[in-house]
This record gives C-alpha cells, structure tokens and sequence, in this order.
C-alpha cells in the first residue's frame, strides 16, 4: 500500500470513530442517516469493508421503513433536507451498483 493509500485508510478510520457515538434525528443527507448511507456504501466499496455495507443496507431500508409508515423524518422536498435528497441518494446508489432496483420479483434486492 502507497503512502497516500494509508493516509486515507487513516482518515476513514478516524470518521468511522466519530460516527460509531453519532445519531441520527432525520433523513437528512448533511446530517441524517442518508448522509451515513452514502458515506458507508463509499467506504465500504474503498476499504473493502463489508460489515460498512450491511451498515448502509441496514440504515437504507430503515429509511423505506420509515416512508412506508409516514415518518416526517424526510423535511420537504429540499435536497438538503428533504425528498429531493433522497432521490439523489438512491439514484447514486442505483447508478453506482450498490443497490439494484430492477429485479423480477419487482423487490428491492440490495447488493451484497
């Protein structure tokens, strides 16, 4: 491993420490667990992590959980905040093969 590779390694180890303690009040991306979902998907692809990708899975379907029940978690249609963010966030994660929503059973079956 590079130089820089253990650099990074080192960070991701120090983030993945502040967010072991964190809570999520909201579905937010700047705050909230959709944030947590990009960065555990992210890391998990980068540090070959899989206990970081149940993570993601297990916080993605808690939010589809949530919008199934009518959870006011979601704020808006606000990118930050809101429905726009969740849009992103699934599509990013359709398009970069973390999660996969064309299935026959019309399901949707997280990668893992």
């Amino acid at each position: 491993m590079s130089n820089k590779e253990d650099r990074i390694l080192n960070i991701l180890e120090g983030i993945d420490l502040q967010l072991r303690s964190a809570k999520c009040y909201n579905h937010s991306i700047f705050s909230g667990s959709l944030g947590l979902i990009l960065y555990y998907y992210c890391s998990s692809r980068y540090t070959n992590n899989e206990r970081k990708q149940i993570l993601a899975s297990d916080l993605l379907k808690a939010v589809f959980d949530d919008l199934n029940e009518g959870s006011k978690m979601l704020m808006g249609s606000q990118l930050s905040t809101g429905a726009a963010g969740f849009a992103f966030v699934v599509n990013f994660l359709q398009k970069n093969k973390f999660i996969d929503f064309l299935s026959s059973s019309n399901k949707c079956n997280f990668l893992l």
